[in-house]
């Protein structure tokens, strides 16, 4: 499986990274909105980190992509959001919502598991 990770915090998204790659996934880190939409397509599941990201890469990237038509996984990790902060996330077409702080491993399986239900094996 391809993952794109959008993110901002190097740290986090090292070690993320780091980790998918580890159970045998091609990862792709961006930061910007133009990266990610470069990315976008085929066989790819989305990790998008809010912490730190630019506003369009939040919320306004999901319900674009979901606009366009894209069915692609998504899976969106914050700090510790409130209710309506998943709700709005939700709403806007993701997949699952993570809070912070998560394990790396609950997210490995929570995107395998969205990746495997859209046919991303």
């Amino acid at each position: 499986m391809h993952v794109l990770l959008v993110q901002s915090n190097r740290e986090d998204g090292h070690r993320l990274s780091t980790y998918f790659s580890n159970h045998g996934h091609a990862v792709v880190s961006v930061q910007s909105r133009d990266e990610a939409m470069q990315c976008v397509g085929g066989d790819i599941a989305i990790i998008i980190d809010l912490d730190g990201v630019p506003d369009d890469l939040g919320i306004p990237f999901v319900e674009d992509l979901r606009r366009k038509g894209s069915t692609l996984p998504i899976v969106m990790l914050g700090k510790g959001a409130a209710w309506s902060d998943k709700v709005q996330a939700f709403d806007a077409g993701v997949d699952d919502y993570i809070a912070k702080p998560y394990v790396d491993e609950e997210v490995l399986v929570r995107v395998q598991g969205i990746a495997r239900r859209c046919g991303l094996g």
